[in-house]
């Protein structure tokens, strides 16, 4: 049982060491995510610039919606949500439990980043522009400074 404990711990260091090395970036996202949310009220950096939903627009919602057990409403903000959860947590447990990083994690990654785009564009076949959340939204920055050159 020791030599369990001892990965666990080692497993929670990797885990800290991991947060105070991206700890720069980790507070510059949670910076401009709550930026983005108060003078944009949207998250997606693609949306805010050209208005057009990105692959992973609705992740987020998913997301809360998988957590809350709502996963007929997962599907429907964004069904890629059903792929990324397992892989994240796959590659969660893999380095910080099983204290490994391994080849199987980055190719689960680019396949799960392939399907996304994949589905993303049936997405915007079958629901663009009238389905949340892939919807249009006029309010984005293009429009915005091509307004401004219009008066």
């Amino acid at each position: 049982m020791p030599e369990k404990d001892n990965m666990y711990i080692n497993g929670l260091k990797r885990l800290l060491s991991d947060i105070y090395r991206l700890r720069v970036f980790i507070l510059s996202f949670c910076a401009v995510f709550i930026l983005f949310n108060i003078l944009f009220h949207k998250i997606c950096i693609i949306s805010i610039v050209s208005g057009y939903p990105c692959p992973g627009c609705g992740i987020t919602r998913a997301f809360a919606c998988l957590i809350t057990l709502s996963w007929h409403e997962a599907m429907i903000l964004n069904p890629t949500i059903f792929l990324w959860f397992p892989v994240l947590v796959y590659g969660f447990l893999n380095r910080y439990f099983f204290c490994k990083s391994n080849k199987i994690f980055t190719i689960l990654l680019i396949i799960t980043g392939i399907l996304t785009i994949i589905i993303y564009i049936i997405r915007m076949i079958l629901l663009f522009p009238h389905t949340e959340p892939m919807t249009y939204s006029e309010q984005n920055l293009i429009n915005f400074f091509f307004g401004l050159f219009k008066r």
